[in-house]
């Protein structure tokens, strides 16, 4: 790791250009680009390869057009160690790939997050196809953020940590001093930096700066910011490295606004960053509100994976910590989501995946009818979610369906009749329909 002191406060591109000479005279180069921001210390992560033990000099030049560059050198003592550490012992390698896909240890995951839950707990939710966990810490301790890692290291989850008593008081140093502590555990999968950060005194400018400070602290740690105001998007989209939108309709919305929140975000980041998106699954019941139904909530979930979103959070207000869990308050909706869990990540190699040509067109008696295409290796899908309370007719016509010789069926396992690469169907009310487009197999 380099340390770049910025005096001037140059902001900008710049190219740090490395070289590792090791004992054996045996050179290793490597040019990394660098987005200077206008921190007096930011610092930058090299990577570098050595094959034996013993002293390596490493030589770091940084260039930037219109100034001079500067270089440093170091002796590096490279240990036997170094060479033959156990690679589980290792800290998780995270970063965010081209397709906006969080990359865990090598492989692509869509986190599917449970909002506040107990420890004792996280064993249960990996079983049901659950991979991450939100802590919210609202006290100057690390107690709260250690216990919960340590859970999910037993259970075999990630963490996504929220270290809201620093964030709310702008507590710049804390921050990086928390963040310090548990960047290397390997089942923190990234940093909860704030929630709905204006309804909390954070600006935009502050919420940049305690982003930045993470970033000193972990330059390679993913940092998630959430938003519940679209109007706000735009001016909080530069703090964070993965855009979250909270977004709950009912019963005061029409289902139908999520969609809208979700392209405003992605156009907030100029589609050049990850979309997560937190779903409801709790009533304002103080506030004259009430549980989704479970077609709604089955409704609303399908509509942000209708929309790109590479992440899903489920979150419940009558968390443990308030006197009650989603489990206790509503056994069935708990259940629902749990299963759409396991929908998720049998779809995850397709949502993670890039973005394909949307080859169908879509024709409705009334109504719109909210679609998206992916695939993974064996199979295209076509999601199709009805967000309105009205029954809506459609046909769906795909060149894929002759093109690929294709069997259609839903998700659920009901074979639908095609004619003339067109499927017609209904969808009642708050409907989500999966259909796979399963190759190589003659049509019915």
């Amino acid at each position: 790791k380099i340390r770049l002191i910025n005096e001037k406060a140059i902001t900008g591109k710049a190219s740090l250009h490395s070289s590792v000479i090791n004992s054996s005279q045996t050179a290793t180069r490597q040019t990394t680009t660098v987005q200077l921001n206008a921190d007096h210390e930011q610092m930058v992560s090299i990577p570098y390869q050595v094959d034996q033990p013993g002293p390596a000099e490493l030589r770091v030049t940084l260039q930037m057009q219109g100034y001079q560059p500067a270089t440093v050198g170091r002796t590096l003592l490279v240990r036997e160690s170094d060479l033959t550490a156990d690679p589980s012992r290792e800290p998780s390698h995270r970063y965010i790939d081209k397709d906006h896909a969080l990359v865990i240890n090598g492989k692509k995951v869509f986190p599917l997050i449970f909002y506040r839950q107990p420890p004792g707990t996280y064993t249960s939710l990996k079983s049901t196809g659950f991979n991450c966990a939100e802590v919210t810490n609202y006290r100057p301790t690390m107690d709260v953020i250690r216990t919960h890692l340590q859970q999910a290291q037993n259970s075999g989850i990630g963490l996504l940590p929220h270290e809201d008593y620093a964030a709310r008081r702008f507590l710049r140093g804390q921050m990086k001093k928390v963040v310090r502590q548990f960047k290397d555990h390997p089942n923190l999968w990234a940093w909860y930096l704030a929630d709905e950060p204006q309804n909390y005194g954070i600006s935009p400018e502050n919420a940049e700066d305690l982003y930045h400070a993470v970033k000193q602290a972990a330059p390679d740690l993913p940092v998630f910011l959430l938003n519940s105001e679209p109007q706000l998007f735009k001016r909080y989209a530069s703090a964070c490295d993965i855009f979250g939108v909270d977004c709950y309709p009912v019963p005061s919305k029409p289902i139908s606004v999520i969609a809208d929140y979700i392209e405003e975000a992605h156009k907030a980041v100029d589609h050049k960053k990850p979309v997560w998106f937190a779903a409801q699954t709790y009533g304002s019941f103080k506030h004259g509100g009430r549980m989704p139904t479970l077609d709604e909530g089955r409704c609303m979930i399908y509509l942000a994976l209708a929309h790109g979103v590479k992440g899903m959070l489920f979150f419940a207000y009558t968390c443990e910590e308030m006197g009650g869990s989603l489990q206790k308050t509503d056994a069935a909706f708990y259940e629902m989501t749990l299963e759409i869990g396991k929908e998720i990540q049998g779809l995850s190699e397709a949502l993670t995946g890039p973005d394909i040509a949307q080859q169908y067109t879509v024709k409705t008696e009334q109504g719109k009818l909210h679609c998206r295409m992916i695939a993974d290796q064996k199979h295209h899908y076509l999601l199709t979610v009805n967000p309105t309370d009205q029954t809506i007719k459609a046909r769906i016509t795909s060149p894929l369906i002759d093109k690929l010789q294709t069997h259609v069926s839903t998700l659920w396992g009901v074979d639908q009749v095609v004619i003339n690469q067109t499927v017609s169907d209904t969808w009642a009310p708050f409907a989500v329909k999966v259909y796979v487009l399963k190759n190589g197999v003659t049509q019915p």
